[in-house]
């Protein structure tokens, strides 16, 4: 005969707290995903929006109080803890279809721009065996790592070159101009001593130690300051050295920052949206991995007339395609012209792709985001933040992709959907704003 089944009453305790346990866990993921729409609303919906992680300090905090543990330089420099600000414009954020295109991944935000490279110098001061180990690394390390010794002492600048010339020598000194700046600019600059990477890719492993580090039980890497962030290396970041490019002719042709932003901005200011080309534009040297895929894409005849692929080597073209039309007409498809796009030339199209060079990074994504027009970021090989990346959300100021073959169903949405076309127009306009 069938065992009766007891009175709920009469439950053994196991089951009654395995039922507790699980709406327990029912009401902790409802309350998650509460938050998380609600976050997501916000980030969408509200004029001003900021991001802070609690282990950031706020902005204001460049002299922390006596009992702060803030993380020091050698031998008086204090550096303090960047905020993570993310200023939307009121347009972009409240208006309309903005879930038309897809949104950025919270999770990934969450994950990793929030996890902040210095999250091993909260409570550690630099060491004077930090720099015995970062030279070892530069002078001997796996014949990848190029970097120079700087160090200013009564406002005076001292440059020890361990292995960085071999790397670059057209740019060596774009590399040493902020160190100069500082000098110049600020009086009572204390002494500083700082080891700087000059190559695309981060340089140091959270996991790595050096020979005296080791041997003192060290738990952290040394400091080793670069030009791009990534989730597993702990270099600090510092400024590309494109901000200080040359105002004499050089190979790339391209002014310092504060000549060429101001270039662009007019450009973008000047060209309106519904006057620009609707193709995908992207000038530059084609040879990585990464942008060899977005040619393998744009060959195919389906896709071609949605691009504009200008396969430039832009060290041996002299003339720019602006002063030299008759070179390159700005139709579709894979060119070689005789001609070379200026930063200014991107805006005349709604569309710039950004591909990483070399599985790294592409400078040319800060002169981008200021023509107001969408900039698509594929993130395939071009994983690597420059420092400035932090203070932008994909979805709100540029757009992001994996690889480059969804680049081609995007630019039909876009061509086929007045509102996301509206949606894609408001993002640059942001994007511009903030860069």
């Amino acid at each position: 005969s069938a065992t009766p089944k007891p009175h709920p009453h009469e439950m053994a305790p196991q089951q009654a707290g395995s039922q507790g346990r699980g709406l327990l866990v029912v009401a902790l993921v409802a309350c998650v995903l509460v938050l998380l729409g609600q976050q997501w609303r916000g980030l969408t919906g509200c004029p001003e929006v900021t991001i802070r992680s609690t282990s950031f300090a706020p902005a204001d905090a460049a002299h922390p109080p006596a009992h702060s543990s803030a993380p020091q330089l050698p031998t008086k420099a204090t550096v303090p803890a960047p905020a993570l600000a993310v200023a939307v414009a009121t347009e972009p954020a409240v208006a309309p279809g903005r879930s038309v295109l897809q949104p950025f991944n919270w999770d990934d935000l969450v994950d990793w721009r929030l996890a902040t490279w210095d999250r091993h110098w909260k409570d550690s001061r630099v060491q004077a065996y930090d720099m015995t180990d970062l030279e070892d690394v530069c002078d001997v390390g796996n014949g990848l790592i190029f970097c120079t010794r700087i160090q200013i002492i009564n406002r005076r600048l001292y440059v020890k070159d361990v292995r960085a010339l071999e790397l670059d020598r057209d740019y060596a000194v774009s590399r040493i101009a902020p160190f100069i700046d500082l000098i110049k600019f600020d009086p009572q600059i204390p002494d500083v001593e700082i080891f700087l990477a000059l190559n695309d890719q981060p340089s140091i492993a959270y996991s790595y130690r050096g020979k005296v580090g080791r041997e003192k039980d060290q738990f952290r890497p040394p400091p080793m300051f670069g030009a791009t962030l990534h989730p597993r290396r702990a270099d600090i970041p510092w400024p590309d050295y494109s901000f200080w490019l040359p105002t004499k002719p050089h190979k790339t042709r391209t002014p310092p920052w504060d000549i060429i932003r101001q270039q662009v901005l007019a450009a973008g200011a000047k060209l309106p949206w519904a006057e620009r080309s609707d193709l995908a534009f992207f000038a530059g040297d084609t040879r990585h991995p990464v942008r060899k895929e977005m040619l393998e894409v744009v060959k195919k005849p389906a896709n071609s007339p949605l691009f504009a692929i200008r396969t430039v080597w832009i060290h041996r073209a002299v003339k720019t395609c602006a002063d030299a039309p008759e070179l390159d007409d700005g139709g579709s498809g894979i060119r070689e012209p005789g001609c070379r796009y200026a930063p200014p030339d991107y805006c005349k199209y709604k569309y710039i792709l950004n591909l990483g060079s070399g599985g790294s990074y592409a400078n040319k994504f800060k002169y981008s985001l200021l023509c107001k027009s969408l900039v698509i970021h594929v993130s395939r090989g071009n994983a690597n933040l420059e420092f400035w990346q932090t203070q932008l959300v994909p979805g709100l100021h540029y757009l992001q992709v994996e690889n480059a073959s969804m680049v081609p169903a995007l630019l039909r949405k876009l061509r086929s959907d007045p509102e996301a076309e509206a949606h894609a127009r408001r993002i640059g306009e942001a994007g511009a704003e903030r860069m």
